[in-house]
C-alpha cells in the first residue's frame, strides 16, 4: 500500500496526499478494534470470568468447558504472586533467562539486520541503479508473497522456527554483502539485474 502511494502521489504530488490516502485503511482498522474481544487475561485476573470465557470462545474458537479450563489457570497463575516477585523472575538463572535472552536478541539482530536500510530505502537503491518506482513496488509485493510462504513453513515439522531462522540470516547475510560490493564499485558500473536480485533474495529470506 505504501508502495502504491508513493507511485500515484510521489511525483508532483505532496507528503500530505501520501499520509492522506492511509486513513481509509486506517479507519477501517479503527473500526475493526470494536469487533476484537478484550484480553481474556486481563478479564480472568480481574474476576471477570465468564466474560473471560466469552472472550476465549469468540477468539480462539473454544468450546465453553476448555475455555473454562483456560481461564482457571489463568487465575491461579495470575494470582499466585504479586507482579514485581513474577517479573523478577525473569532474571533467574536457567530456561527463564535463557528464553529472554533469546527473545530479547532475536528483536535486536532483526533490528541491526539491514532491514531498514533495505526496505526503508528501496526507492533510493533502485534509482542509484538506474531502474524506476516499479521496481520497488515490485519488490513490496514479493515481499508480501513470501510472508505468507515463511507463515505456512513455521509449523511445518519438517521446518520449523530454528531451521528457518537459520537459513534466513544466512540468506540475508550473503544478499547485504553482494549488495554492499555492487554499490561499492560506484553507480555507474552497477549491474541492475544484479542489484534486483540482491534486492529479492534479501527480502525473501528475510
Amino acid at each position: 500500500a505504501g508502495y502504491g502511494a508513493g507511485a500515484v502521489f510521489g511525483e508532483g504530488g505532496s507528503w500530505q496526499s501520501v499520509y492522506a490516502s492511509a486513513l481509509p485503511a486506517e479507519a477501517l482498522m479503527f473500526a475493526g478494534t470494536f469487533a476484537i474481544p478484550e484480553s481474556s487475561r486481563w478479564l480472568a485476573l480481574r474476576g471477570r470470568p465468564d466474560e473471560a470465557v466469552a472472550a476465549l470462545q469468540q477468539a480462539q474458537g473454544l468450546t465453553r468447558q476448555q475455555s473454562e479450563a483456560v481461564v482457571q489457570t489463568m487465575s491461579v497463575a495470575g494470582g499466585s504472586e504479586d507482579m514485581l516477585k513474577s517479573l523478577s523472575r525473569l532474571a533467574e538463572p536457567g530456561v527463564t533467562r535463557k528464553a529472554l535472552t533469546i527473545g530479547v536478541g532475536l528483536v535486536v539482530f532483526q533490528q541491526l539486520s539491514g532491514q531498514p536500510s533495505v526496505l526503508y530505502y528501496a526507492n533510493n537503491i533502485f534509482e542509484r541503479a538506474g531502474l524506476g518506482f516499479q521496481a520497488a513496488v515490485g519488490v513490496g509485493v514479493f515481499k508480501g508473497l513470501m510472508t505468507l510462504v515463511s507463515v505456512s513453513l513455521v509449523e511445518n515439522p519438517k521446518w520449523g522456527r530454528r531451521p528457518l531462522l537459520l537459513v534466513g540470516t544466512s540468506g540475508m547475510t550473503v544478499s547485504l554483502l553482494a549488495l554492499a560490493a555492487l554499490f561499492a564499485g560506484g553507480a555507474d558500473a552497477i549491474n541492475q539485474v544484479a542489484v534486483i536480485l540482491c534486492v529479492v533474495a534479501y527480502v525473501g529470506f528475510y
